[in-house]
């Protein structure tokens, strides 16, 4: 049946190209006139926001991560979800969203309470969590938000003291914040006034305070930071000056400074970087002229640079990049011109273009 239905998909994926979309057939292609403007990344599924603020998710369904009902076991194309979102973000196997008016959405895998809806049932549908809410960022079976006056929020899984709060509700866990980022092991959070601060796991130094000790609270890590991306134990982050910083876990070369292998504390990368994203062993950054870099982790083809050899300096992909997201074994980036890039691992048709084969370059997505 699974079969069946993937074949189904992939036949209506070369249709439309064929035979446009009309008002009486069921929506699956945006019209191209709608460019995309927020993309996420969970393991196996994919979530991107159009200009017109529908969500798009495509890839692994099998907890209800995409929010279709549950209609499908995975979808190889991007499908219409909802209207009205202003950001998303993914985990393994949860979804979280914002919409336009502040109130935030959950679904997806559930049974650690990652949704924050009050229980550990799965939800195939968004479900209305709260209102007042600014940003997300969803990690392993955890999630962070942020509200209204930078109150930090957390719930879910809090195993390794990585979320600060645990349970099946958002619970407030602190104050001052205005960026978050979270991953399976550890999590931070950047204030206001430019300082980071760390919690979580730090087996492998991902935390950059010096220590290779868990910390159930946040510690400060530093000063005049910009931007934070987490991975699985390891961390990239920029300072204010656009220069790039990587620490933790340097299997396959993922801080991208040149070796491979050990636990490293905050080393410089390089510098001129606008973005950053860290996946689950490979890295992505985009600098100010808008030129793509990956590097570590490639067995998939999820560097992009059309190998899959792993590489441990950043590596130039391409140009007029104004986005990007690095997943679990795939990539995902936007193009100054609104146009959606995927590669690298494609087993349940997470990179959107109607196949399960995998791309070791970027593929244009409808």
């Amino acid at each position: 049946m699974k079969k069946r239905i993937a074949t189904r998909i992939y036949i209506s994926f070369i249709l439309g190209i064929l035979f446009p979309v009309t008002d009486s057939c069921k929506e699956s292609i945006v019209p191209d006139s709608v460019s995309y403007t927020a993309i996420a990344i969970g393991q196996f599924h994919s979530l991107a926001i159009k200009s017109d603020g529908t969500l798009w998710a495509w890839g692994d369904n099998k907890y209800g991560q995409l929010g279709d009902g549950g209609e499908l076991p995975e979808a190889h194309i991007p499908i219409k979800i909802g209207v009205g979102y202003s950001a998303i973000a993914a985990s393994e196997f949860h979804s979280l969203g914002l919409k336009t008016d502040g109130t935030l959405w959950a679904w997806g895998g559930n049974n650690a309470g990652q949704l924050g809806d009050g229980t550990l049932v799965d939800k195939n549908i968004p479900v209305l969590i709260g209102s007042d809410y600014l940003a997300i960022a969803a990690g392993g079976r955890r999630s962070l938000a942020l509200k209204t006056g930078g109150t930090l929020w957390a719930w879910g899984d809090d195993g390794n003291g990585a979320q600060l709060g645990s349970g099946k509700n958002p619970v407030q866990v602190g104050e001052g914040y205005a960026k978050i980022t979270a991953s399976t092991t550890h999590s931070f959070g950047l204030k206001t006034d430019g300082t980071l601060w760390g919690w979580g796991g730090n087996g492998d130094r991902q935390l950059g305070d010096g220590t290779y000790i868990l910390k159930k609270m946040p510690v400060l890590i530093g000063s005049n930071y910009a931007m934070i991306s987490a991975g699985d134990r390891y961390t990239l982050a920029l300072k204010t000056d656009r220069t790039l910083w990587a620490w933790g876990d340097n299997a396959s070369g993922r801080l991208g400074d040149g070796t491979e292998g050990g636990n490293k504390p905050p080393t410089l990368i390089s510098s001129d970087y606008s973005t950053i994203s860290a996946g689950h062993a490979h890295s992505l950054g985009l600098k100010i002229d808008g030129t793509l870099y990956a590097w570590g982790y490639n067995f998939s083809g999820q560097l992009g640079d059309g190998t899959d050899v792993s590489k441990h300096l950043p590596t130039n992909i391409g140009t007029d990049y104004s986005a990007i997201a690095a997943g679990h074994y795939h990539s995902m980036a936007l193009k100054a011109d609104g146009t959606l890039w995927t590669w690298g691992h494609n087993s349940n048709g997470q990179l959107g273009n109607g196949t399960q084969v995998d791309m070791k370059m970027p593929v244009l997505i409808k």
